[in-house]
């Protein structure tokens, strides 16, 4: 037999080690999500939970919620590994199963598990920003029914170059969390992010009603799947009736004569340290059952009943008539959403962290019910 020259067989060589298939393996193709059920070789845990991919022939698309940057990528496949064509960066497939997959990263040998988005032909809905600014809404799962509220107020998340608005209540924490409307493979998804929290919280937008917004998450924590909860609109008031209910705060002056308290307090002895708490925490700012509450048109002054004010600030009836938006200005009362019970007792729940902190005994108020009436 004879013998290939040496040039030849080399190329022969070189053809055979070279990745040609663009195909991904079976399972792979898709779009997934980066979720944090994941770590490194050595036991530690990674930050690469909200990364969105799309794995196609020839292709690897991802970008991360909290960045505008979209990276396309061309690569080959063979039955472990994702070769970029680019510049030979291999990312090694650990795992392929029916719903995730599980991905090594060569940079820091990190082990990164993703689930395939439920996109369920949800390709033509479309949820826009001013959708959810312009109108009154309520956040229901299975357990809970609570009041949200989306601003149109922008910020950035610190190290990120996204723009994000501003929420409130997001995940009925009663704190400020930033929240944005975006795309990825023709599909819309709603972000949210805490200051708490360094990841983003992604939800799929699977249906958009005239009054509802369905969305899917995956239970990261829990029961690590997929989970539907529902954006619910709440119905505004006719012009008419919400002229009627201003009217009812407006240049009125209002009386506190009953308060309620939640709050963070010690376990040990909890009905004698909660007292003691509420009692310092009032003696402390001087505020008493005869504190009074006047509306004006666009203002609200809180004094006590020598006249001293305590706070003053902006106050917005929600267009169902249902919440009170209150801005102040100082300290210590620093209201930020308040419930409404629209009869001649009126009652006034103002709920969220921070909202009301004692700095002499490190008491916050994570809840606050003032009963008002009218005088």
């Amino acid at each position: 037999m004879k013998k290939l020259p040496f040039y030849l067989s080399v190329f022969i060589f070189l053809i055979s080690c070279t990745p040609s298939n663009k195909k991904p393996p079976d399972g792979l193709e898709g779009t997934w999500l980066s979720v944090s059920n994941r770590k490194d070789i050595f036991g530690g845990k990674g930050l690469l939970d909200g990364f969105f991919m799309e794995i196609k022939t020839g292709k690897r698309i991802y970008q991360y919620a909290y960045s505008d940057s979209i990276a396309y990528e061309d690569v080959f496949f063979n039955d472990s590994t994702i070769i970029n064509g680019n510049d030979s960066i291999n990312i090694k497939i650990a795992y392929i199963g029916k719903d995730s997959i599980q991905l090594i990263f060569p940079f820091d040998t990190t082990i990164v598990t993703y689930i395939k988005l439920p996109l369920q032909n949800t390709d033509q809905i479309k949820v826009n920003e001013s959708d959810l600014i312009e109108n009154e809404w309520y956040l229901v799962d299975s357990n809970y029914k609570y009041r949200v509220c989306f601003i149109d107020y922008d910020f950035q998340i610190v190290n990120h170059d996204k723009s994000f608005k501003l929420g409130y209540n997001i995940l009925n924490w009663g704190e400020y969390m930033g929240w944005d409307i975006m795309e990825f493979d023709n599909h819309t998804y709603f972000i949210s992010s805490s200051y708490s929290i360094f990841e983003p919280m992604v939800y799929q937008i699977t249906k958009f009603e005239e009054d509802t917004i369905t969305l899917f998450y995956y239970d990261t924590y829990f029961s690590k799947e997929f989970k539907e909860i529902k954006l619910i609109k709440s119905k505004p008031l006719s012009n008419e009736k919400y002229k009627e209910q201003v009217n009812k705060f407006a240049n009125h002056k209002f009386k506190l004569i009953d308060y309620r308290f939640e709050g963070n307090y010690d376990t040990i002895g909890y009905d004698t340290v909660l007292l003691q708490r509420i009692s310092r925490f009032f003696n402390k700012f001087g505020i008493e059952k005869e504190m009074t509450f006047k509306f004006t048109n666009d203002s609200l002054f809180i004094t006590n009943n020598y006249g001293a004010e305590y706070t003053n600030g902006t106050w917005e009836l929600s267009k169902d008539g249902r919440n009170i938006q209150v801005v102040t200005n100082n300290n210590p009362l620093r209201l930020i959403m308040m419930q409404v019970e629209m009869d001649k007792n009126l009652q006034l729940n103002i709920r969220g962290s921070h909202n009301i902190r004692s700095i002499y005994d490190g008491l916050q108020v994570d809840y606050l019910e003032l009963e008002l009436e009218e005088y």
